[in-house]
């Protein structure tokens, strides 16, 4: 507290952070929690118009975290325990989705599974988005999705748990 009372720069700078949190987080989730009142969220609950979206998410969900899973552990795998050729450019694409931005990542996808995509459009003649709203169920805009942001797992290769033996 000391150095806030010395700087006063540095103690405007946090109040002013704490404002800004407080006008443009905290109040808005306050209003739409209180605004409807419950009724509204009873209301909301006995129409089950909820349902078809909360499938499709638990779906995806699961797909997903499964997809990246196997991936994650299966590259993993093969760059520890493998002794395959062209191992540092496999090891330099696991790192690629780390190192570019995701608004190029997802300019790929629209250019890819977009509504006029080159697989979208080009390979299955659909004129209608891979990802589009009438969607009931995980696409393969999602599963690319996956294959781009695996997990990262690590492997031992049991070389000794502790680093004093």
């Amino acid at each position: 507290m000391r150095s806030l009372r010395r700087e006063p720069a540095l103690l405007l700078a946090l109040l002013a952070v704490i404002a800004l949190v407080l006008a443009f987080i905290v109040y808005p989730q306050l209003q739409v929690v209180l605004t409807p009142g419950p009724g509204g969220y009873v209301e909301f609950l006995q129409e089950g118009t909820w349902l078809v979206p909360l499938r499709n998410s638990l779906q995806l969900t699961l797909l997903s975290t499964t997809t990246a899973v196997l991936l994650g552990f299966i590259y993993a795998y093969a760059m520890v325990y493998s002794n395959m050729r062209w191992k540092p450019f496999f090891r330099l694409i696991g790192i690629l989705p780390l190192l570019s931005p995701p608004f190029v990542v997802a300019a790929a996808y629209t250019l890819l599974f977009g509504a006029r995509g080159v697989i979208s459009y080009g390979v299955f003649k659909r004129s209608r988005s891979f990802h589009s709203r009438t969607s009931s169920s995980p696409t393969p805009c999602h599963v690319a999705i996956l294959a781009w942001s695996r997990p990262r797992v690590t492997l031992a290769r049991g070389r000794g748990a502790s680093s004093g033996a």
